[in-house]
């Protein structure tokens, strides 16, 4: 009997080990669905993304192939035009680089540039709120995880981070790839708040770090090789994201990695560095050549080239301004005096006023060979630290930085609490080179950037300006040096213009926007049934939408290349005028305001006129009329923002 109840017994334990290892077959088979299905959606959503990138593909190809037929039939003017003036070696270098003979593969070697830049731009876009966590034994971790019924890692991350450094919401996302990690934040402040308590994980197993791209892997790599030998030299070097702090100075990685390949290269070759040009324009379109030994890549940028030429040759760049097909340009900028209650008050032409913005930033470092008085927040005793990122986008690249907060001393007085922009970048050189330190935004605070208020905002809050009013005279003869230009805060000088001010309604508080009833040249009307125009002290020149632009451009141009209007300069006195039409009145301009008269060559000088009018390119004003100093020379201009109104009268 007894060896009947151990055998029962015994196969009773056998059944229940067989049940064991059924459930956990069972277990396996169910973990295998799961993965199928999870290998089918990714397989759906690969298979979407390789349809989205074959679109992206398309577009690209029919973008480059339109550009291609801009190009071709813009090199097919410029070969004519270099041939009627007079240049046959002119006119078969032009024949030799502008021609339709772009081979297929190389235009390939274009897309897949773009392609690579595009998908480059994307993963970084992807990876900017991520961190991810190294150490971490995951197989025991998803053990644990089984045991407690279910596998979520966001959920794991928090408590994680709630445990390490006291930080767990924000936590939006997270996987496992390969044996890390990655965890996606809420936004850049839960992920500048962790990597602040980065330290507390030193001598830990686990620790945390940046995702970055696959790009900023490589750079990474090749700056911690080169801050490995310069702190072998005794240097005090830290790396941060997108930046190197070298003996306290902070550097970024994309000036850097320039410095590095200095330091490395041959110095026996003649190299161009755009940092060192106070000429050089940003363009960054990506360029791509395809030779027998290999690719040649790069970004398309735009500068003044020295002559080039081989021995008996006429220079290449001699010959192109002979024809006028290149011009130099000069900036002069006289000061402007400011009258604040009766006072008068200097400003001199290293600042600027900019009514098409409201932001006010001060360059914040010095680069190349040009010194700007630069804001340092650190010598500062009322400076309030904010650090919010922003950025302004111009047609020629971004102006980023960060937000600060201090008092601004302006024409005598001191405006608290105004928060302004530290520009930690600057695009093209512009900004650069320019004698201006900073920009001071003079629109309304719905133009205004993370909703900072305006430096004359402020200064009507607190009580230092009344009316809120300020006005322009913009002094066009340079040779006068008696009288500069003149910002008035407060109010209008009736001794400045002739006759009553006329004023337009503020239609949209951005810009300085208003109404035109039309635009009148000749026995042609643009603008025939109303339009939209802003006034801008920041724009040298006149703008407006491509067709009524071209339109003006056509009547009194010789020539055109390149966007510019060229004119005859002994006919200036035979051109129309064109006039403006603002709450009913005329306001005419004559060729001699809206033509622009330069010299360019210093040994045999050169005169060149060209056309004022120039086509908006900025999108969001491509449709507008940009009324800048060529008309606001001619009237005076009062921008009213108590009763949001712009008034107008002749200048004196």
């Amino acid at each position: 009997m007894r060896e009947i109840v151990e055998v029962k017994e015994g196969l009773l334990k056998e059944i229940g080990e067989v049940k064991k290892e059924r459930k956990r077959l069972l277990e396996i088979e169910e973990g295998w669905k799961n993965k199928e299905k999870n290998w089918e959606i990714k397989i759906r959503i690969l298979e979407e993304n390789i349809e989205e990138l074959g679109k992206e593909v398309r577009i690209l190809r029919e973008m480059i192939e339109n550009k291609e037929k801009e190009i071709e039939e813009e090199m097919s003017v410029a070969r004519g035009s270099a041939i009627s003036r007079g240049g046959s070696g002119m006119g078969s270098n032009w024949g030799c680089r502008g021609g339709s003979d772009i081979s297929e593969d190389r235009l390939s070697t274009r897309e897949v540039g773009k392609l690579r830049k595009w998908m480059s731009d994307k993963d970084k876009s992807e990876r900017k709120n991520n961190i991810v966590l190294k150490g971490v034994d995951i197989d025991k971790v998803r053990t644990e995880m089984k045991e407690g019924g279910k596998e979520d890692w966001v959920e794991w991350i928090g408590n994680f981070m709630r445990e390490k450094v006291g930080i767990s919401g924000g936590i939006v996302g997270g996987r496992v790839s390969g044996r890390v990690i990655i965890a996606t934040l809420e936004n850049e402040k839960v992920k500048r708040d962790i990597m602040g308590n980065k330290y507390k994980f030193k001598g830990e197993q686990v620790y945390v770090e940046n995702d970055l791209s696959w790009e900023e892997r490589k750079i990474q790599e090749q700056i911690n090789r080169w801050a490995k030998e310069r702190r072998g030299k005794g240097e005090d070097i830290k790396i941060a994201r997108d930046k190197v702090r070298i003996e306290g100075k902070w550097i970024y990685w994309e000036e850097l990695e320039r410095i590095i390949a200095r330091e490395r290269e041959d110095t026996s070759l003649t190299r161009y560095y755009s940092n060192e040009s106070h000429t050089y324009i940003e363009v960054g379109t990506y360029m791509g050549l395809l030779y027998a030994v290999g690719d040649l890549t790069g970004y398309l940028s735009t500068d003044v080239v020295n002559n080039i030429s081989t021995k008996g040759v006429p220079p290449v760049f001699t010959s192109m301004f002979e024809q006028a097909l290149v011009i130099k340009m000069r900036h002069m900028l006289p000061n402007v005096t400011f009258f604040l209650s009766g006072n008068p008050f200097i400003l001199t032409a290293q600042d600027y006023i900019y009514t098409r913005t409201v932001n006010i930033f001060k360059l914040r470092q010095q680069k190349g060979k040009t010194a700007h008085k630069k804001y340092d927040n650190r010598t500062s005793r009322t400076y309030i630290p904010n650090g919010t990122l922003f950025e302004i986008q111009y047609d020629y690249g971004k102006l980023s930085g960060y937000l600060s907060t201090d008092v601004v001393n302006f024409a005598g007085l001191k405006i608290i609490n105004q928060t302004f922009g530290e520009a930690m970048t600057e695009p093209g050189t512009a900004f650069l080179y320019g004698k201006f330190d900073g920009i001071l935004g003079m629109s309304y605070s719905d133009l205004s950037i993370s909703g900072v208020t305006p430096v004359f905002t402020n200064m009507i809050q607190q009580g230092l300006v009344s009316p809120p009013i300020f006005s322009f005279y913009l002094n066009r003869n340079l040779l006068d040096n008696s009288t500069g230009s003149i910002l008035i805060l407060g109010g209008s000088d009736p001794a400045l213009y002739d006759g009553e001010l006329t004023y337009v309604n503020v239609t949209h508080k951005g810009y300085w926007q208003f109404a035109m009833d039309k635009v009148q040249m000749e026995n042609k009307t643009l603008c025939a049934t109303g339009c939209q125009a802003i006034a801008d002290t920041g724009f040298s020149q006149l703008a407006g939408p491509p067709t009524e632009i071209s339109i003006i451009n056509t009547r009194i141009a010789i020539d055109v290349f390149n966007g510019m209007a060229f004119v005859d300069c002994d006919q200036i006195s035979n051109l129309p005028n064109v006039t403006f039409f603002l709450s009913g009145k005329p306001f005419v301009l004559t060729a001699e305001d809206y033509i622009i008269a330069r010299t360019i060559g210093d040994t045999d000088p050169t005169l060149l006129c060209f056309s004022a009018f120039e086509i908006a390119t900025h999108s969001e004003l491509s449709m507008l009329w940009i009324l800048g100093d060529s008309f606001l020379g001619r009237y005076y201009t009062e921008f009213d923002m108590g009763n949001d109104r712009v008034g107008f009268a002749p200048a004196k």
